[in-house]
């Protein structure tokens, strides 16, 4: 009897990059500054095909007044360390409800893909930094029904959100 049940296991990395350029996994960080380095999968990354990010931060773009609704199924964790304060109250179209810090919900509790897009924008450099930082997210969560879909897409246009982007 095999009571073996873990096939594969990978690294929990955190690829710690912040806007003022101090990077403690730089070979991680090669969508920031990409230099040709190897990555922590041992794969050479492509020399200067990176974000060129940094040379935007430096501009002094970094997301501040911008509001972003991001429309997921997955949920939004107002409270995660690297994007508390960088939510805005949204919309949960499966419990038609204001989505905020006091009525977090998840459609799948074990994936995270609405945090993933958020923290790829405003994560603030706590451990990791978005592309605009300063941004904040207006997050709206879906069933993936048309319906709830429209509805996200029309309720984002409206004064009380007024998103600048949506994704």
């Amino acid at each position: 009897e095999n009571n073996n049940v873990i096939a594969e296991v990978q690294p929990n990395l955190l690829n710690i990059f912040k806007p003022d350029g101090e990077t403690a996994l730089s070979a991680n960080a090669w969508h920031i500054y990409n230099h040709g380095q190897t990555n922590f999968c041992n794969v050479q990354a492509q020399q200067l095909s990176d974000t060129q990010i940094a040379d935007v931060w430096n501009m002094g773009y970094t997301g501040q007044g911008i509001k972003v609704g991001i429309i997921d199924v997955h949920g939004f964790d107002f409270n995660h360390p690297d994007m508390k304060g960088q939510f805005l109250n949204g919309w949960d179209f499966v419990n038609n409800r204001e989505l905020n810090q006091n009525s977090f919900s998840a459609t799948v509790f074990n994936q995270s893909h609405g945090m993933a897009v958020a923290g790829i924008v405003v994560a603030n450099g706590n451990g990791a930094s978005g592309v605009a930082y300063d941004a904040k997210i207006v997050p709206f969560l879906v069933d993936l029904s048309e319906a709830s879909i429209i509805q996200a897409l029309q309720k984002a246009m409206l004064p009380e959100f007024d998103v600048d982007i949506l994704n």
